[in-house]
């Protein structure tokens, strides 16, 4: 039976200050199977990993999409970290054997994603992470081999079996489905898996709910991915819980 595979969550960031390079490499040390990180496009058209849309420096709120790369990486982080650039964390952990799970934060940036990561000849490790329709056909008509993952919003509060629009997701050619721990029950689990589609849950970080999508099975089929901010722990209990 495959097992769960396990994305650090903006690297490791309960560890090391997220979506940089230190955490990422720290993530990588602990063992997970690929690296979970946000992206957006500076100004310039680079592509920079950060969570908000907004960074915070002395009392200032920078724009990203208004502020140049070099802008950004004027920007001096906790413990002396710089945003990193996509770029920067494909040459860094080249030779790692990981995959990367990328949130897509602007229209445009998925497509310059598809061009790096082809140039590299790492396409095939991407996952690009979408919540919307109209973001995720325009990335299917640009590539038609991309791997691209329905992400739930957690403003969508009260999830039902209808909003998975699974003809329209095969259409698309869309993976699977990510959802927030607190929306991902056994049913949807059992629903999505029964459609042939993959099952990501994300913000699992007690042991209590590592332990439940680590056992959860359907027909010999287990949760597919888990996003986590402590891989470390989560890595622990798939050993015990799945054997390896």
């Amino acid at each position: 039976m495959k097992l769960t595979f396990i994305w650090g969550h903006r690297g490791a960031g309960i560890y090391e200050i997220e979506n940089t390079l230190t955490s990422f490499k720290k993530a990588v040390e602990m063992g997970v199977d690929g690296i979970e990180t946000d992206a957006h496009l500076t100004l310039d058209g680079e592509i920079i990993l950060y969570h908000d849309f907004l960074i915070e420096h002395n009392e200032k709120k920078i724009e990203i999409n208004k502020s140049s790369l070099d802008e950004i990486k004027k920007i001096e982080l906790e413990k002396n970290e710089r945003v990193p650039t996509l770029r920067e964390v494909f040459e860094e952990l080249r030779d790692k054997d990981i995959k990367y799970s990328i949130d897509l934060r602007g229209a445009n940036v998925g497509l310059k994603i598809i061009d790096l990561a082809s140039q590299f000849k790492i396409l095939n490790k991407v996952e690009l992470v979408c919540d919307g329709f109209f973001r995720m056909s325009k990335l299917r008509k640009v590539n038609k081999e991309a791997t691209i993952i329905y992400s739930i919003s957690e403003r969508h509060t009260s999830l039902s079996a209808r909003d998975f629009k699974f003809i329209k997701m095969k259409k698309l050619n869309i993976t699977g489905f990510n959802i927030k721990h607190s929306q991902a029950s056994s049913n949807f689990f059992n629903l999505i898996k029964k459609n042939g589609l993959a099952f990501y849950v994300w913000g699992v970080t007690t042991k209590k709910s590592m332990e439940r999508f680590l056992s959860m099975n359907y027909n010999g089929e287990r949760v597919d991915a888990i996003y986590t901010d402590y891989p470390d722990k989560l890595i622990e209990l798939r050993k015990e819980i799945q054997g390896v």
